[in-house]
């Protein structure tokens, strides 16, 4: 449900990057951002975890978020 959701918000800002991991895959990842819930947003700003949002995020939300980060 998720995955739709960043497709577009990648095509919307090509300036951000955005990436899908499959937690299944890669427990240590999921367990060094204590992710509880699936699926789970985290943003992260020169690699610096600062700030996650469990459930589905809409593509407008997510963008309007990552632009105030940005600013």
């Amino acid at each position: 449900m998720m995955a739709p959701q960043l497709e577009r918000a990648a095509q919307l800002r090509p300036q951000y990057r955005f990436a899908k991991v499959n937690v299944d895959q890669q427990p240590e990842l999921a367990a060094s951002f204590q992710i509880q819930a699936i699926p789970t947003l985290a943003v992260l700003r020169d690699g610096q975890l600062i700030g996650t949002a469990a459930g589905v995020v809409a593509a407008d939300d997510l963008i309007d978020a990552l632009d105030k980060v940005a600013a």
